[in-house]
């Protein structure tokens, strides 16, 4: 980790990850994307939520958007 990662500054310390794909090349597209201001909202399947038990995200709900490297680059 640098300290130019997001998730090691105090603001963002507890905020949850945001991983968009498996590390690798569409990770790194994505998250370029993202950073470009290209990409600005992303969709998932319900069924994603329930099979993976996870809470649906709420309105105003911040996360750190991590690179391939896992380094936190961005908070969405």
């Amino acid at each position: 980790m640098t300290n130019n990662d997001l998730r090691t500054a105090p603001e963002f310390a507890n905020l949850p990850i945001g991983e968009f794909a498996f590390p690798g090349p569409l990770r790194d597209q994505l998250v370029a994307a993202i950073l470009d201001g290209s990409k600005t909202s992303t969709t998932t399947a319900l069924i994603e939520f329930e099979v993976e038990q996870e809470e649906l995200p709420r309105v105003g709900e911040r996360e750190v958007v991590v690179d391939s490297a896992g380094r936190g680059v961005a908070v969405i």
